[in-house]
């Protein structure tokens, strides 16, 4: 009994740090993608003591896992695949991956290894799917940020919660990811709820469809955070965008119920076929942050945006704007039903009120700045705590 006090005390000491530690302070989404690094070091020297406190640590070590954090070292990251690859255990411990950082080159040798690993336990034939071209250059002209190997462990996971990760640099693994889903050789990520997507260059951005295979592989994603978003991406737009919406429609998960739209330039048919696709919102977030090309958002009125948020009318209870650097009007010619003005005063007419929201049963806050423009009745005299959040509770 008193041989086995000791693990069951470092147990408890292991839960501490990876509940409590092992996310970022103030973290809206309250997920476990923070690290800590002074818990991560307490856990490591824990790990060293015996083998079975490091059989307790072990698996708080691999909660969440950064490919951008520390040194970035790519030895690291290689020791990290083979833990996993290796350890069905530490596999199931995994609940956060970050990706959303320049990763560290991995040396070629040590990748084709891995390659050849992964695609025995996934069941692929590598000749005819050569690593070379998945990772090549694509039309972009942008080096691949994320090595092939890395995405492919994703399937493994079981237990994987939250996944962020960069975009546009990935297309042809993202891809080979859609052919293997599409051949049944992956199953969807059925466990994954939160989703990041981001682009490190807010000039350039990034388009929601080209993440397409990625959002057909995470069905059950209630939390989406876009960040450097510039618009959905397809190249066959009609006057309502209606062929935007249907090609998100295929792979959007249906049940985004919290939408976070950071540093973003979204035109309005852009806006309206991403909302289209989520209308079992309760949570939305979108800020302009001084985009560079703020252009876009510009025409996206103040109208249209409570317009586009009409499909969750039902279910929405909580809207955070903010566009403090984007001029907010009117597109001159626009002639969109849900902007005509029965005045004709457009220049005046386009501003937020409590009455712009009133069609909306369950809506309890409004924000637009940090300023509160709208609360239900039923709100008044609460706490302002998180609300504009899109991940709080």
């Amino acid at each position: 009994m008193t041989s086995r006090l000791p693990l069951e005390i470092w147990g408890l000491v292991c839960e501490q740090l990876a509940d409590e530690n092992f996310r970022e302070p103030g973290d809206p989404t309250s997920t476990l993608v923070g690290n800590n690094a002074e818990a991560r070091r307490a856990l490591r020297a824990l790990c060293e003591v015996s083998r079975g406190i490091a059989h307790v640590a072990q698996p708080a070590l691999f909660r969440t896992y950064d490919f951008g954090e520390g040194l970035n070292d790519g030895k690291k990251h290689v020791r990290f695949l083979r833990s996993v690859l290796d350890n069905a255990r530490l596999a199931a411990s995994v609940r956060a991956v970050v990706l959303d950082h320049w990763i560290h080159e991995i040396d070629a040798d040590e990748q084709a290894e891995m390659y050849g690993r992964l695609a025995d336990r996934l069941g692929f034939d590598t000749a005819v799917y050569p690593l070379g071209e998945l990772e090549r250059v694509g039309e972009h002209g942008l080096p691949q940020r994320v090595p092939t190997v890395i995405l492919l462990l994703l399937p493994l996971l079981p237990n994987l919660q939250y996944l962020t990760m960069t975009t546009r640099h990935e297309e042809h693994a993202l891809e080979f990811l859609g052919r293997l889903h599409r051949a049944g050789t992956i199953r969807p990520f059925a466990s994954v709820v939160q989703l990041g997507l981001c682009h490190g260059d807010t000039e350039m951005g990034f388009d929601v469809l080209t993440n397409g295979p990625l959002l057909a592989l995470t069905p059950n994603v209630t939390t989406m955070r876009l960040t450097q978003c510039r618009g959905v991406g397809s190249d066959e737009a009609d006057d309502n965008g209606q062929a935007m919406q249907r090609k998100l429609q295929q792979c959007m998960p249906p049940g985004v119920r919290n939408l976070s739209l950071d540093y973003c330039n979204l035109e309005h048919p852009d806006l309206r076929a991403l909302l289209a696709c989520c209308p079992r919102l309760e949570r939305f977030s979108y800020s302009s942050g001084g985009c560079s090309v703020d252009e876009a958002n510009r025409e996206v009125s103040n109208r249209r945006l409570v317009a586009a948020l009409a499909p969750a009318k039902a279910t929405l209870r909580r809207v955070a704007l903010d566009f403090d650097y984007a001029s907010r009007e009117l597109d001159e010619d626009d002639d969109d039903e849900d902007d005509e003005d029965e005045d004709g005063d457009d220049a005046n007419k386009d501003e937020l009120t409590h009455e712009s929201f009133a069609d909306f049963p369950v809506l309890e806050k409004v924000t637009y700045g940090g300023e509160v423009i709208f609360r239900s009745p039923r709100q008044v005299g609460e706490g302002d705590n998180n609300v504009g959040d899109v991940g709080s509770e």
